[in-house]
Protein backbone atom coordinates (compact mmCIF):
# COMPACT_ATOMS: atom_id res chain seq x y z
CA UNK A 1 0.00 0.00 0.00
CA UNK A 2 1.20 3.41 -0.73
CA UNK A 3 2.76 5.34 2.30
CA UNK A 4 3.43 8.65 2.82
CA UNK A 5 5.55 10.57 5.71
CA UNK A 6 3.60 12.07 8.02
CA UNK A 7 6.33 12.78 10.89
CA UNK A 8 7.53 15.55 9.06
CA UNK A 9 4.32 17.35 7.64
CA UNK A 10 4.26 18.96 4.00
CA UNK A 11 3.69 22.59 4.29
CA UNK A 12 2.15 22.89 0.77
CA UNK A 13 -0.10 20.61 1.57
CA UNK A 14 -1.58 22.58 4.26
CA UNK A 15 -1.88 25.78 2.12
CA UNK A 16 -3.81 23.96 -0.32
CA UNK A 17 -6.29 22.79 2.19
CA UNK A 18 -6.53 26.17 3.03
CA UNK A 19 -7.72 27.20 -0.38
CA UNK A 20 -9.81 24.53 -1.20
CA UNK A 21 -11.86 24.22 2.35
CA UNK A 22 -13.03 27.60 2.60
CA UNK A 23 -16.72 28.49 2.16
CA UNK A 24 -18.14 30.15 -1.07
CA UNK A 25 -19.23 32.86 1.64
CA UNK A 26 -15.52 33.30 2.77
CA UNK A 27 -15.08 34.90 -0.96
CA UNK A 28 -16.71 36.40 -3.92
CA UNK A 29 -14.43 35.80 -6.50
CA UNK A 30 -12.17 32.72 -7.01
CA UNK A 31 -8.72 33.90 -7.16
CA UNK A 32 -6.47 32.49 -9.79
CA UNK A 33 -4.03 31.83 -7.72
CA UNK A 34 -5.91 29.16 -5.64
CA UNK A 35 -7.57 26.07 -6.05
CA UNK A 36 -11.43 25.58 -5.67
CA UNK A 37 -13.28 22.38 -4.32
CA UNK A 38 -14.25 22.09 -8.55
CA UNK A 39 -10.62 21.80 -9.48
CA UNK A 40 -9.07 19.93 -6.35
CA UNK A 41 -11.04 16.63 -5.51
CA UNK A 42 -10.14 14.81 -8.42
CA UNK A 43 -6.65 12.23 -8.51
CA UNK A 44 -5.37 10.37 -5.39
CA UNK A 45 -2.64 12.40 -5.23
CA UNK A 46 -5.19 15.37 -4.31
CA UNK A 47 -6.56 13.25 -1.82
CA UNK A 48 -2.83 12.13 0.26
CA UNK A 49 -2.40 16.13 0.18
CA UNK A 50 -5.60 17.28 2.03
CA UNK A 51 -4.76 14.22 4.51
CA UNK A 52 -1.27 15.31 4.69
CA UNK A 53 -2.74 18.85 5.20
CA UNK A 54 -5.09 17.29 7.94
CA UNK A 55 -2.20 16.15 10.54
CA UNK A 56 -0.61 19.52 10.27
CA UNK A 57 -1.47 21.24 13.73
CA UNK A 58 -3.07 18.50 14.71
CA UNK A 59 -2.05 19.15 18.42
CA UNK A 60 0.63 21.49 19.61
CA UNK A 61 3.50 21.07 21.99
CA UNK A 62 2.62 23.72 24.35
CA UNK A 63 -0.79 22.02 24.78
CA UNK A 64 0.67 19.18 25.93
CA UNK A 65 3.91 20.45 27.79
CA UNK A 66 2.25 23.52 29.24
CA UNK A 67 -1.36 22.10 30.72
CA UNK A 68 0.32 20.58 33.76
CA UNK A 69 0.58 24.21 34.64
CA UNK A 70 -2.44 24.66 35.35
CA UNK A 71 -2.22 21.51 38.20
CA UNK A 72 -0.95 20.94 41.04
CA UNK A 73 2.41 19.44 39.31
CA UNK A 74 3.51 23.13 37.31
CA UNK A 75 3.13 26.47 37.83
CA UNK A 76 3.35 28.50 34.73
CA UNK A 77 4.15 32.62 34.47
CA UNK A 78 1.29 34.44 34.27
CA UNK A 79 1.51 35.56 30.74
CA UNK A 80 1.32 32.17 29.66
CA UNK A 81 -1.26 30.27 27.97
CA UNK A 82 -3.13 28.06 30.71
CA UNK A 83 -1.70 30.49 33.41
CA UNK A 84 -4.96 31.92 34.99
CA UNK A 85 -7.31 28.37 35.10
CA UNK A 86 -5.23 26.77 38.21
CA UNK A 87 -5.23 30.28 40.28
CA UNK A 88 -9.40 30.66 39.25
CA UNK A 89 -9.36 33.66 37.94
CA UNK A 90 -10.44 32.15 34.45
CA UNK A 91 -13.13 34.55 32.84
CA UNK A 92 -15.19 35.00 29.63
CA UNK A 93 -13.08 37.67 28.90
CA UNK A 94 -9.65 35.74 29.54
CA UNK A 95 -8.14 33.88 26.26
CA UNK A 96 -8.61 30.79 25.88
CA UNK A 97 -9.39 30.77 21.83
CA UNK A 98 -12.97 29.00 21.87
CA UNK A 99 -13.38 31.32 18.44
CA UNK A 100 -16.19 29.25 17.98
CA UNK A 101 -18.68 30.94 15.38
CA UNK A 102 -16.25 32.94 13.57
CA UNK A 103 -13.79 29.68 12.97
CA UNK A 104 -17.10 27.41 12.08
CA UNK A 105 -16.40 28.77 8.12
CA UNK A 106 -13.65 31.19 7.72
CA UNK A 107 -10.06 30.31 7.19
CA UNK A 108 -6.42 30.92 8.06
CA UNK A 109 -3.22 30.63 6.85
CA UNK A 110 -0.23 29.65 9.95
CA UNK A 111 3.19 31.04 9.27
CA UNK A 112 6.03 28.25 8.45
CA UNK A 113 6.45 26.84 12.22
CA UNK A 114 3.79 27.45 14.76
CA UNK A 115 0.22 28.96 14.72
CA UNK A 116 -0.62 31.15 17.89
CA UNK A 117 -1.86 29.06 20.81
CA UNK A 118 -5.40 30.23 20.62
CA UNK A 119 -6.34 27.49 17.57
CA UNK A 120 -6.48 24.76 19.55
CA UNK A 121 -10.19 25.13 20.66
CA UNK A 122 -11.08 26.56 17.28
CA UNK A 123 -13.26 25.05 14.80
CA UNK A 124 -10.38 25.56 12.41
CA UNK A 125 -9.57 22.09 12.74
CA UNK A 126 -13.41 20.46 12.43
CA UNK A 127 -13.76 22.15 9.80
CA UNK A 128 -10.68 21.07 7.47
CA UNK A 129 -11.47 17.17 8.70
CA UNK A 130 -15.16 17.92 7.94
CA UNK A 131 -14.23 19.43 4.38
CA UNK A 132 -11.97 16.37 3.64
CA UNK A 133 -14.27 14.01 4.45
CA UNK A 134 -17.23 15.74 2.55
CA UNK A 135 -15.22 15.44 -0.53
CA UNK A 136 -12.68 12.56 -0.40
CA UNK A 137 -15.70 10.13 -1.98
CA UNK A 138 -15.42 12.51 -5.16
CA UNK A 139 -12.25 10.87 -5.94
CA UNK A 140 -11.48 7.51 -8.11
CA UNK A 141 -9.23 5.76 -6.02
CA UNK A 142 -7.86 2.15 -4.31
CA UNK A 143 -11.14 1.73 -2.16
CA UNK A 144 -9.21 0.25 0.87
CA UNK A 145 -6.84 3.21 0.79
CA UNK A 146 -9.69 5.61 0.57
CA UNK A 147 -11.16 3.91 3.33
CA UNK A 148 -7.57 4.26 5.56
CA UNK A 149 -7.69 8.00 4.92
CA UNK A 150 -11.24 8.32 5.77
CA UNK A 151 -10.42 6.11 9.10
CA UNK A 152 -7.15 8.66 9.77
CA UNK A 153 -9.26 12.05 9.53
CA UNK A 154 -11.78 10.61 11.93
CA UNK A 155 -9.44 10.10 14.80
CA UNK A 156 -8.13 13.33 14.20
CA UNK A 157 -11.66 14.94 14.15
CA UNK A 158 -12.01 12.73 17.53
CA UNK A 159 -9.25 13.58 19.19
CA UNK A 160 -10.00 17.48 18.67
CA UNK A 161 -13.59 16.61 19.95
CA UNK A 162 -12.29 14.94 23.31
CA UNK A 163 -10.40 17.82 24.37
CA UNK A 164 -13.40 20.07 23.36
CA UNK A 165 -15.70 18.44 25.74
CA UNK A 166 -12.91 17.53 28.69
CA UNK A 167 -12.52 21.45 28.55
CA UNK A 168 -16.38 22.53 27.89
CA UNK A 169 -18.63 19.97 28.62
CA UNK A 170 -21.51 20.36 26.13
CA UNK A 171 -20.15 21.60 22.79
CA UNK A 172 -21.11 22.15 19.22
CA UNK A 173 -20.98 18.93 17.04
CA UNK A 174 -20.39 19.50 13.04
CA UNK A 175 -20.30 16.41 10.99
CA UNK A 176 -20.07 18.38 7.73
CA UNK A 177 -18.72 21.36 5.91
CA UNK A 178 -21.13 24.11 7.21
CA UNK A 179 -21.99 28.05 5.36
CA UNK A 180 -21.58 31.11 6.93
CA UNK A 181 -25.57 31.28 7.02
CA UNK A 182 -25.91 28.15 9.49
CA UNK A 183 -22.94 29.15 11.46
CA UNK A 184 -24.96 30.15 14.25
CA UNK A 185 -25.70 27.09 16.11
CA UNK A 186 -26.27 25.89 19.74
CA UNK A 187 -23.94 23.06 21.61
CA UNK A 188 -24.75 19.29 21.70
CA UNK A 189 -24.96 17.64 24.79
CA UNK A 190 -21.98 16.25 25.76
CA UNK A 191 -23.10 12.68 26.07
CA UNK A 192 -24.38 13.38 22.24
CA UNK A 193 -21.21 13.61 20.97
CA UNK A 194 -19.29 11.41 23.06
CA UNK A 195 -21.28 8.83 21.83
CA UNK A 196 -20.91 10.39 18.29
CA UNK A 197 -16.75 10.12 18.82
CA UNK A 198 -16.58 6.85 19.93
CA UNK A 199 -18.61 5.64 17.13
CA UNK A 200 -16.09 7.31 14.62
CA UNK A 201 -13.26 5.38 16.37
CA UNK A 202 -14.92 1.57 16.47
CA UNK A 203 -16.08 2.55 12.70
CA UNK A 204 -12.08 3.79 12.11
CA UNK A 205 -10.58 1.01 14.04
CA UNK A 206 -12.16 -1.11 11.43
CA UNK A 207 -9.95 0.48 8.15
CA UNK A 208 -6.92 1.21 9.51
CA UNK A 209 -3.75 -1.46 9.68
CA UNK A 210 -2.55 -2.62 12.73
CA UNK A 211 1.15 -1.42 13.07
CA UNK A 212 3.28 1.12 15.23
CA UNK A 213 4.13 4.77 14.38
CA UNK A 214 7.25 3.75 12.58
CA UNK A 215 6.02 0.95 10.07
CA UNK A 216 3.25 2.85 9.03
CA UNK A 217 5.15 6.40 8.30
CA UNK A 218 2.93 8.12 10.82
CA UNK A 219 0.12 7.47 10.30
CA UNK A 220 -2.96 7.04 12.50
CA UNK A 221 -3.85 3.25 13.05
CA UNK A 222 -5.90 0.68 14.50
CA UNK A 223 -3.83 1.13 17.82
CA UNK A 224 -4.20 4.95 17.27
CA UNK A 225 -8.40 4.76 17.00
CA UNK A 226 -8.36 1.81 20.11
CA UNK A 227 -6.08 3.75 22.34
CA UNK A 228 -7.61 6.86 21.99
CA UNK A 229 -11.43 5.13 22.45
CA UNK A 230 -9.59 3.74 25.78
CA UNK A 231 -8.49 7.21 26.95
CA UNK A 232 -12.21 8.46 26.32
CA UNK A 233 -14.14 5.89 27.68
CA UNK A 234 -11.94 6.04 31.41
CA UNK A 235 -12.90 9.85 31.04
CA UNK A 236 -16.05 8.82 30.75
CA UNK A 237 -15.92 6.15 33.58
CA UNK A 238 -16.97 3.67 31.13
CA UNK A 239 -14.33 1.47 32.75
CA UNK A 240 -15.04 -2.17 31.49
CA UNK A 241 -14.89 -0.47 28.02
CA UNK A 242 -12.03 1.19 28.49
CA UNK A 243 -10.26 -2.07 29.60
CA UNK A 244 -11.78 -3.89 26.70
CA UNK A 245 -10.40 -1.69 24.02
CA UNK A 246 -6.72 -0.67 26.15
CA UNK A 247 -6.19 -5.00 25.98
CA UNK A 248 -7.20 -4.71 22.22
CA UNK A 249 -3.43 -2.12 22.18
CA UNK A 250 -2.08 -4.31 24.81
CA UNK A 251 -2.03 -7.59 22.81
CA UNK A 252 -1.17 -5.78 19.52
CA UNK A 253 2.76 -6.95 19.21
CA UNK A 254 4.18 -4.13 17.14
CA UNK A 255 4.11 -2.14 20.14
CA UNK A 256 6.37 -2.17 23.01
CA UNK A 257 7.81 -0.10 25.98
CA UNK A 258 11.05 1.71 25.19
CA UNK A 259 13.95 0.55 27.57
CA UNK A 260 14.83 4.60 28.61
CA UNK A 261 12.20 6.59 30.37
CA UNK A 262 14.39 9.60 29.86
CA UNK A 263 15.46 8.86 26.09
CA UNK A 264 11.73 8.12 25.01
CA UNK A 265 11.30 11.66 25.38
CA UNK A 266 14.85 12.73 23.16
CA UNK A 267 15.30 12.99 19.25
CA UNK A 268 17.60 9.61 19.29
CA UNK A 269 14.72 7.78 20.15
CA UNK A 270 12.41 8.68 16.70
CA UNK A 271 14.05 5.74 14.50
CA UNK A 272 13.41 2.95 17.18
CA UNK A 273 10.00 4.21 19.35
CA UNK A 274 7.60 0.96 19.34
CA UNK A 275 6.15 2.95 22.04
CA UNK A 276 4.04 5.98 21.24
CA UNK A 277 0.65 5.58 19.64
CA UNK A 278 0.04 9.53 18.84
CA UNK A 279 2.98 11.88 18.55
CA UNK A 280 3.54 15.32 17.27
CA UNK A 281 6.49 15.19 14.58
CA UNK A 282 8.78 18.07 14.34
CA UNK A 283 11.53 18.92 12.12
CA UNK A 284 14.14 21.10 12.29
CA UNK A 285 13.92 24.46 9.75
CA UNK A 286 11.08 23.18 8.33
CA UNK A 287 8.30 22.13 11.16
CA UNK A 288 9.83 23.22 14.46
CA UNK A 289 9.17 23.54 18.25
CA UNK A 290 10.50 26.01 20.45
CA UNK A 291 10.33 23.96 23.68
CA UNK A 292 13.86 24.12 24.57
CA UNK A 293 13.53 28.04 24.27
CA UNK A 294 10.10 28.18 26.64
CA UNK A 295 11.29 25.86 29.25
CA UNK A 296 15.02 25.85 30.10
CA UNK A 297 16.41 27.54 32.61
CA UNK A 298 17.73 31.39 31.30
CA UNK A 299 21.29 30.41 32.14
CA UNK A 300 20.58 27.76 29.18
CA UNK A 301 18.94 30.52 27.01
CA UNK A 302 14.91 28.93 27.97
CA UNK A 303 12.50 31.75 29.58
CA UNK A 304 11.54 28.86 32.09
CA UNK A 305 7.77 29.24 32.00
CA UNK A 306 7.09 26.12 33.25
CA UNK A 307 8.14 25.09 37.19
CA UNK A 308 7.31 22.32 38.89
CA UNK A 309 5.96 22.74 42.38
CA UNK A 310 6.52 21.90 45.81
CA UNK A 311 3.41 19.52 45.65
CA UNK A 312 4.65 17.70 42.96
CA UNK A 313 8.10 16.86 44.72
CA UNK A 314 6.37 15.71 47.98
CA UNK A 315 4.24 13.67 45.96
CA UNK A 316 6.91 11.51 44.69
CA UNK A 317 7.30 8.01 46.18
CA UNK A 318 11.33 6.85 47.22
CA UNK A 319 13.64 5.14 44.80
CA UNK A 320 12.74 1.93 47.21
CA UNK A 321 9.11 2.29 45.92
CA UNK A 322 8.01 3.70 50.03
CA UNK A 323 5.55 6.38 50.00
CA UNK A 324 7.07 9.10 51.81
CA UNK A 325 4.71 8.92 54.79
CA UNK A 326 5.49 5.10 55.03
CA UNK A 327 7.34 4.53 58.37
CA UNK A 328 10.44 2.91 56.69
CA UNK A 329 10.06 5.00 53.88
CA UNK A 330 14.20 6.55 54.95
CA UNK A 331 12.56 10.00 53.74
CA UNK A 332 14.79 12.81 55.30
CA UNK A 333 13.42 16.60 54.53
CA UNK A 334 16.15 18.19 55.19
CA UNK A 335 17.67 15.65 51.87
CA UNK A 336 14.44 16.35 49.65
CA UNK A 337 16.15 15.49 46.49
CA UNK A 338 17.62 12.42 47.85
CA UNK A 339 16.87 8.47 46.82
CA UNK A 340 13.24 9.56 44.83
CA UNK A 341 11.51 7.69 42.31
CA UNK A 342 14.04 8.12 39.04
CA UNK A 343 11.58 9.58 37.07
CA UNK A 344 11.65 12.68 39.34
CA UNK A 345 15.58 12.91 38.42
CA UNK A 346 14.69 12.48 34.25
CA UNK A 347 11.84 14.93 34.39
CA UNK A 348 13.41 18.23 36.78
CA UNK A 349 15.88 20.18 37.10
CA UNK A 350 16.50 21.08 40.77
CA UNK A 351 18.59 23.09 43.34
CA UNK A 352 21.93 21.39 43.69
CA UNK A 353 21.79 18.66 40.06
CA UNK A 354 24.01 19.10 37.62
CA UNK A 355 22.59 20.25 34.43
CA UNK A 356 25.08 20.50 30.68
CA UNK A 357 28.19 20.73 33.18
CA UNK A 358 27.04 22.85 35.72
CA UNK A 359 25.57 23.12 39.01
CA UNK A 360 22.21 24.25 39.09
CA UNK A 361 21.94 26.79 41.75
CA UNK A 362 17.76 29.19 41.89
CA UNK A 363 18.80 30.49 45.32
CA UNK A 364 22.40 32.78 45.37
CA UNK A 365 21.56 36.13 43.78
CA UNK A 366 25.27 36.31 42.38
CA UNK A 367 27.83 33.73 42.13
CA UNK A 368 31.37 34.99 42.28
CA UNK A 369 30.66 38.38 42.25
CA UNK A 370 28.61 37.97 38.82
CA UNK A 371 24.70 37.95 38.74
CA UNK A 372 23.54 34.47 38.73
CA UNK A 373 21.00 33.78 35.64
CA UNK A 374 19.24 31.04 37.59
CA UNK A 375 18.44 33.09 40.76
CA UNK A 376 14.86 32.12 41.01
CA UNK A 377 13.35 35.94 41.06
CA UNK A 378 15.43 36.85 38.18
CA UNK A 379 12.96 37.69 35.34
CA UNK A 380 13.33 34.67 32.96
CA UNK A 381 14.56 32.55 35.76
CA UNK A 382 12.35 29.15 37.41
CA UNK A 383 10.64 31.03 39.56
CA UNK A 384 10.13 27.78 41.62
CA UNK A 385 13.79 26.87 41.26
CA UNK A 386 12.97 23.47 39.78
CA UNK A 387 12.85 23.71 35.81
CA UNK A 388 10.80 20.86 34.02
CA UNK A 389 13.42 19.09 31.36
CA UNK A 390 11.12 16.53 30.11
CA UNK A 391 11.10 16.42 26.77
CA UNK A 392 13.86 18.52 26.36
CA UNK A 393 17.89 17.35 25.90
CA UNK A 394 20.84 19.93 26.11
CA UNK A 395 21.62 22.88 23.45
CA UNK A 396 24.23 22.83 22.62
CA UNK A 397 23.91 25.83 20.87
CA UNK A 398 21.24 29.04 20.57
CA UNK A 399 20.13 27.91 17.19
CA UNK A 400 18.08 24.81 18.61
CA UNK A 401 16.89 26.66 21.17
CA UNK A 402 13.63 28.06 18.51
CA UNK A 403 14.31 25.34 16.35
CA UNK A 404 14.28 22.11 17.94
CA UNK A 405 12.72 19.03 15.89
CA UNK A 406 12.11 16.46 18.85
CA UNK A 407 8.94 14.72 18.34
CA UNK A 408 6.93 14.80 21.34
CA UNK A 409 5.02 11.54 22.20
CA UNK A 410 0.62 12.28 22.80
CA UNK A 411 -0.11 8.41 23.53
CA UNK A 412 2.09 5.84 24.50
CA UNK A 413 1.84 2.32 25.14
CA UNK A 414 2.20 2.96 29.22
CA UNK A 415 -0.84 5.18 29.44
CA UNK A 416 -2.46 2.32 27.86
CA UNK A 417 -1.24 -0.25 31.12
CA UNK A 418 -2.06 2.13 33.46
CA UNK A 419 -5.50 2.95 31.85
CA UNK A 420 -5.85 -1.36 32.28
CA UNK A 421 -4.43 -1.17 35.72
CA UNK A 422 -7.04 1.03 36.70
CA UNK A 423 -10.07 -0.17 35.18
CA UNK A 424 -8.81 -3.46 36.40
CA UNK A 425 -9.50 -1.66 39.96
CA UNK A 426 -12.53 -0.14 39.26
CA UNK A 427 -13.95 -3.29 37.47
CA UNK A 428 -12.81 -6.01 39.75
CA UNK A 429 -11.56 -7.75 36.92
CA UNK A 430 -8.09 -9.01 36.30
CA UNK A 431 -6.74 -7.49 38.82
CA UNK A 432 -3.65 -9.38 38.57
CA UNK A 433 -3.42 -8.29 34.97
CA UNK A 434 -3.83 -4.80 36.26
CA UNK A 435 -0.85 -5.03 38.91
CA UNK A 436 1.06 -6.72 36.00
CA UNK A 437 1.09 -3.81 33.69
CA UNK A 438 1.38 -1.18 36.26
CA UNK A 439 4.32 -3.16 37.48
CA UNK A 440 5.85 -3.25 33.96
CA UNK A 441 5.87 0.57 33.96
CA UNK A 442 7.22 0.87 37.31
CA UNK A 443 10.08 -1.47 36.21
CA UNK A 444 11.12 0.70 33.22
CA UNK A 445 11.28 3.48 35.31
CA UNK A 446 13.60 1.75 37.90
CA UNK A 447 10.88 0.91 40.67
CA UNK A 448 10.11 -1.65 42.64
CA UNK A 449 6.94 -4.00 42.13
CA UNK A 450 4.16 -2.89 43.89
CA UNK A 451 2.60 -5.33 45.46
CA UNK A 452 -1.09 -4.81 45.40
CA UNK A 453 -3.00 -2.86 42.72
CA UNK A 454 -4.54 0.15 44.93
CA UNK A 455 -6.25 3.38 44.00
CA UNK A 456 -3.23 5.71 45.70
CA UNK A 457 -0.70 3.43 43.53
CA UNK A 458 -2.74 3.59 40.41
CA UNK A 459 -3.12 7.51 41.15
CA UNK A 460 0.62 7.82 41.53
CA UNK A 461 1.39 5.99 38.83
CA UNK A 462 -0.88 7.80 36.62
CA UNK A 463 0.49 11.56 38.13
CA UNK A 464 4.23 10.94 37.81
CA UNK A 465 4.62 8.43 34.47
CA UNK A 466 2.80 10.58 32.86
CA UNK A 467 3.23 14.03 34.07
CA UNK A 468 4.17 17.07 32.06
CA UNK A 469 1.94 15.47 29.08
CA UNK A 470 -1.19 17.20 29.40
CA UNK A 471 -3.09 14.80 31.43
CA UNK A 472 -3.27 15.96 34.84
CA UNK A 473 -6.04 18.54 34.71
CA UNK A 474 -8.49 15.93 32.97
CA UNK A 475 -7.16 12.83 35.64
CA UNK A 476 -7.99 16.14 38.87
CA UNK A 477 -11.71 16.60 36.83
CA UNK A 478 -12.37 12.77 36.58
CA UNK A 479 -11.18 12.06 40.11
CA UNK A 480 -12.53 15.53 41.37
CA UNK A 481 -9.89 16.51 43.48
CA UNK A 482 -10.17 20.30 42.48
CA UNK A 483 -10.36 21.08 46.25
CA UNK A 484 -6.88 19.35 47.09
CA UNK A 485 -5.22 20.02 44.11
CA UNK A 486 -5.54 24.09 43.04
CA UNK A 487 -4.69 24.99 46.62
CA UNK A 488 -1.74 27.58 47.36
CA UNK A 489 1.20 26.96 45.24
CA UNK A 490 4.55 26.93 46.68
CA UNK A 491 8.18 26.01 45.26
CA UNK A 492 11.18 25.15 46.72
CA UNK A 493 12.13 25.31 50.30
CA UNK A 494 14.67 28.69 50.43
CA UNK A 495 18.65 28.34 51.22
CA UNK A 496 21.95 28.63 50.56
CA UNK A 497 24.59 26.54 47.87
CA UNK A 498 28.01 25.57 48.05
CA UNK A 499 30.24 25.52 44.86
CA UNK A 500 29.95 21.86 45.30
CA UNK A 501 26.21 21.95 45.09
CA UNK A 502 25.59 21.44 48.83
CA UNK A 503 22.56 23.16 49.92
CA UNK A 504 21.99 24.70 53.71
CA UNK A 505 18.35 25.08 53.99
CA UNK A 506 17.01 28.34 56.10
CA UNK A 507 15.85 27.14 59.52
CA UNK A 508 12.89 29.30 58.95
CA UNK A 509 11.61 26.46 56.85
CA UNK A 510 10.55 29.15 53.97
CA UNK A 511 9.24 28.07 50.66
CA UNK A 512 8.82 30.05 47.54
CA UNK A 513 5.13 31.05 47.35
CA UNK A 514 3.94 31.39 43.61
CA UNK A 515 0.53 32.02 44.00
CA UNK A 516 -2.73 31.93 45.92
CA UNK A 517 -4.57 29.24 43.84
CA UNK A 518 -8.86 29.39 44.51
CA UNK A 519 -10.42 26.10 43.53
CA UNK A 520 -14.24 27.66 42.05
CA UNK A 521 -16.46 24.36 42.84
CA UNK A 522 -18.75 26.33 40.49
CA UNK A 523 -17.14 25.70 37.42
CA UNK A 524 -17.08 22.32 37.87
CA UNK A 525 -13.79 22.18 36.10
CA UNK A 526 -14.75 23.87 32.77
CA UNK A 527 -14.03 26.61 31.05
CA UNK A 528 -15.86 29.85 30.16
CA UNK A 529 -17.59 29.96 26.87
CA UNK A 530 -15.63 33.64 25.46
CA UNK A 531 -17.52 36.49 25.96
CA UNK A 532 -16.96 37.66 22.28
CA UNK A 533 -18.57 34.55 20.97
CA UNK A 534 -21.23 34.44 23.34
CA UNK A 535 -22.04 38.12 21.59
CA UNK A 536 -21.74 37.01 18.20
CA UNK A 537 -24.19 33.74 18.65
CA UNK A 538 -27.36 34.09 20.16
CA UNK A 539 -27.72 30.11 20.60
CA UNK A 540 -24.50 29.62 22.64
CA UNK A 541 -25.07 29.48 26.22
CA UNK A 542 -22.58 29.93 29.13
CA UNK A 543 -21.24 27.60 31.24
CA UNK A 544 -22.05 27.47 34.88
CA UNK A 545 -20.53 29.26 37.05
CA UNK A 546 -18.98 32.18 35.02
Amino acid sequence: MKRIILYKSIFCAALVMTAVSCSKDDLNVSPTNQLSDATFWKTESDATMALTACYRHWDYWYNIKELDGATDNGYLKKNIYFGPIADGSLTPTSNTGWAYATWITKTSTFPKGEPVMNDYFRYEKIRKYNTFLAHIDDIDMDETLKAQYIAEVKVLRAYNYINKIMFYGDVTLLTKPVTADEANIGRTPKADVVAFVLKDLQDAAADLPEENLLTSKGHFTKGSAYALKARLELYQGMFAEAQADAKKVIDMSCYELYPDYEGLFHESAESTDKESIMKLGYTVDTYYSRVPQFFLPLSEGGWSALAATKDYLDCMQMSNGKFKDDADSGYDSEYPYKNLDPRFYYQIIYPGCTYNGKIYDPFSKTIDGDANMNYYLENDACRSGMNVKKHIEPVQSTDQLNNCGTDIPVLRLAEIYLTYAECALETGNDMAGGLKYLNKVRERAGMPDATELTQRIVRYERRVELAFEGLRYFDIERWDLGEEAFQDCYGSRLGTMDKAGNITWNTTEDYILLEKRTFVSSHNYLFPIPQNELDRNPNIKQNLGY
